[in-house]
């Protein structure tokens, strides 16, 4: 989705892009790594550390999990939607599209 994640780390390269795919779980790795803080306790993220720090790239095929949508289509759109666009290429949109079309076949 894009969503932006800054970090300002001391003997980091300045002004580098991680353009390789990172998720939420990374960020907790990273700051265990970058503090010398090892663990044995399993989880699923991975430091990025290497690339703010070196300026390496990382593994641009890797995949990563994120979170968004909604499960219910109660979730969508209670009130109605401030966030879900008539746009198909916008970030909701497919889960969206999907709740909007199980309401309308249960308004049937």
């Amino acid at each position: 989705t894009r969503v932006p994640l800054y970090a300002r780390v001391p003997g980091g390269v300045k002004g580098h892009v991680v353009k390789s795919p990172v998720q939420t779980a990374d960020i907790m790795e990273t700051m265990l790594d970058l503090a010398g803080i090892k663990s044995n306790y399993v989880r699923f993220g991975q430091s990025f550390a290497r690339e703010i720090i070196k300026g390496e790239q990382g593994d641009m095929n890797r995949e990563v999990f994120s979170e968004g949508g909604f499960s219910y289509p109660a979730e969508v759109f209670p009130g109605g939607s401030d966030h879900v666009t008539p746009n198909p290429r916008g970030m909701y949109w497919p889960r969206a599209m999907v709740s909007i079309l199980l309401q309308h076949a249960n308004t049937k």
